[in-house]
């Protein structure tokens, strides 16, 4: 039996990327052979934080807090569950709340600046976690806490949303796709 292997080439176009996939043998040349054909597929990546993302709802930001899962992964606190099936009518893959806890940080300018570096790395990452749902039909709602006792620099928080959001795909993936398990 020949092993196929997938060679997937990223190209960034305009605001989308395209990707090749091309099958390739053991014994044939990596670059691809000029008898397979390529296909392509365009993918559009946005990295906006519209209105409809966020978590506004009382009764849903409710509900997340008293049904939702969660796990802690330093600085952040994230708590996530699936809606119910009328919210999930036209609604974004993720919708989200941010917050810093007032206790920890007494002064509105540094719960405001942590905050602000929160929703730039989820803005600029979330393209892990909503290609991965919108592959499975799955929605979430999500909180991220902060509860780091300290201000940490932008690079860290960046960082750590990255872990943060492959987790929570592992996390929805054991919970809400293995059957049985």
């Amino acid at each position: 039996m020949v092993e196929e292997y997938w060679l997937l080439v990223e190209l960034k176009v305009e605001n989308a990327l395209l990707y090749q996939t091309n099958t390739v043998t053991k014994d044939s040349n990596v670059a691809g052979d000029s008898s397979e054909p390529m296909s392509r597929r365009i993918v559009t990546m946005s990295y906006t934080f519209k209105k409809e993302e966020r978590l506004c709802s009382k009764r849903l930001i409710e509900s997340l807090f008293h049904n939702g899962s969660s796990f802690v992964l330093y600085p952040y606190r994230v708590v996530f569950t699936q809606p119910g099936e009328l919210e999930k009518d036209n609604a974004p893959a993720v919708r989200c709340i941010l917050s810093v806890s007032k206790r920890r940080f007494k002064r509105a300018v540094d719960r405001n600046f942590l905050k602000r570096h929160m929703r730039e790395a989820y803005r600029l990452q979330k393209a892990i976690l909503t290609g991965f749902l919108d592959e499975h039909s799955l929605h979430l709602l999500v909180a991220f806490q902060y509860v780091g006792k300290e201000m940490l620099p932008s690079a860290q928080l960046h960082q750590r949303m990255e872990l943060v959001l492959r987790r929570l795909k592992d996390e929805s993936t054991k919970r809400y796709l293995e059957v049985g398990g």
